[in-house]
């Protein structure tokens, strides 16, 4: 009850969007779905993420954060069912290192995919350990159309059935594929649509690439310090129990090879710089109810050296006490308060949509690479005869349309300076301010074109 308050607490007291960009794209691909069924296919939008999410999103950005925020709490109850089934001690800490990671809070106020991925994830692992292995197959099979990453466990877990011989269950594993593969040839004339429409097939990144190790540093600001200790104590006895095959192999594939194998192929997306990773965080979110049974057993692999059922219970308490006050105590890798109101960027957004409103009408069309304004202005961006592509070529706007360039979207998703625009005789400026927002400028320009 104490996490379903703090949740509520969060939807009803900050209106943030949990992230400027992905965050508001999700929610237009959903919001608008309805009269573009095409997004229902979109590959960047994800389109299982997209069937669920758009009735929730009809009532506005608050129904898709309701969405997550009941994902969220499911993955929550989920992480300590699967405990249970396990045959875990203190299986309320799992539940507990799950509901209280500082960034998975922050994550359940947004229109990411992130919970539905991890929520999806652990329900096909509960499914499985009740004997419903149709069913936690049939889930599975979903995976890769909340994220891309899911391949990687249809692979894994698809190895596992087979190393077990699950012929049967084995079929419902490509149930999701199956559908959506028909769909894109029904719909878009296209059966290797998944495939040919990859929006990640880049030989190299546009956003860089960085350290092997750089998720290693940043999953301790996922988790924060304590879960994060008891986390590297559930790797290490996980790999012991393994060898000493005190573990059973569902356990040890599907929670450690599962949530290991994510996180490496992240890592390494990350420093090789290709799939046009960004290197965020957030994506670890994801396996997170998994990373939260590794951390209960790495708890509870601690505590088995311990004499006395009253220090184990009084160690699990303080435990349990520490990880649900870490979030709050304003630390480096406790939540990061700013990331649940709306950002300065967005505020000053909201003031230019106000400013360029009375220039709108009725066969005006607007240009912007910033989701949010589209989310201010109320506009369908994917209605051509409401909004364009931002390009530096200008030849699909007429006279008497807006464009709009931002010093963050425009420039690393779109490649547009300022300058060029500028030098254009068909643009005007009718609105122009520039703000410092976390020390970094960030510079909004409206166009009127003539």
């Amino acid at each position: 009850m104490l996490v379903v308050l703090l949740y509520l607490v969060l939807l009803l007291f900050f209106q943030g969007t949990g992230d400027e960009g992905d965050s508001i794209f999700h929610f237009l691909y959903a919001k608008y779905a309805f009269t573009h069924p095409e997004l229902y296919l979109h590959h960047w939008a994800k389109p299982a993420f997209v069937l669920l999410a758009s009735p929730f999103a009809q009532a506005g950005f608050i129904g898709v954060k309701i969405l997550n925020l009941c994902l969220s709490l499911a993955s929550v109850l989920l992480v300590y069912g699967v405990a249970k089934k396990l045959g875990y001690s203190f299986t309320l800490l799992g539940a507990v290192f799950q509901a209280f990671a500082p960034l998975a809070i922050v994550i359940a106020m947004s229109g990411l995919t992130e919970p539905l991925f991890a929520c999806l994830c652990i329900g096909s692992l509960y499914a499985y350990v009740s004997g419903k292995k149709p069913l936690s197959m049939l889930l599975l099979s979903f995976l890769p159309f909340v994220r891309t990453e899911g391949v990687l466990f249809l692979g894994l877990i698809g190895m596992l059935a087979l190393c077990e011989r699950e012929w049967k269950t084995l079929l419902f594993l490509g149930i999701g594929p199956a559908i959506y593969t028909l769909a894109g040839g029904l719909f878009l004339g296209d059966f290797l649509w998944f495939f040919n429409r990859l929006p990640y097939s880049v030989e190299t990144s546009h956003y860089g690439h960085g350290r092997i190790f750089h998720y290693v540093d940043q999953l301790f600001y996922v988790v924060g310090l304590p879960y994060y200790f008891f986390l590297v104590a559930g790797l290490v006895a996980g790999f012991s129990q393994f060898i000493q095959k005190k573990m059973n192999s569902l356990e040890f594939w599907f929670i450690y090879a599962g949530f290991l194998l994510f996180f490496f192929a992240h890592s390494l997306f990350w420093y090789l710089g290709v799939f046009d990773s960004m290197g965020l965080k957030r994506v670890l979110v994801s396996v997170l109810p998994l990373s939260s049974l590794i951390a209960l057993n790495g708890h509870n692999w601690i505590t088995g050296f311990w004499k006395g059922k009253k220090s184990k219970h009084r160690f699990a308490l303080i435990v349990g006490l520490t990880t649900a006050i870490f979030p709050f105590i304003g630390s480096p890798s406790s939540i990061q308060w700013q990331a649940l109101e709306i950002s300065p960027r967005q505020k000053e957004i909201k003031k230019m949509a106000i400013h360029l409103k009375p220039l709108l009408s009725e066969t005006c069309k607007i240009s912007s690479a910033h989701p949010y304004l589209y989310f201010c202005l109320n506009t369908d961006c994917f209605d051509n005869t409401k909004s364009f592509p931002l390009t530096a070529q200008i030849e699909q706007g007429r006279s008497g349309d807006l464009l709009v360039w931002d010093s963050h979207f425009a420039v690393t998703e779109n490649s547009i300076s300022k300058e060029e625009l500028i030098k254009n005789p068909r643009l005007t400026i009718v609105y122009q301010q520039k703000i410092f927002s976390d020390t970094k400028e960030f510079e909004l320009i409206a166009f009127l074109l003539k």
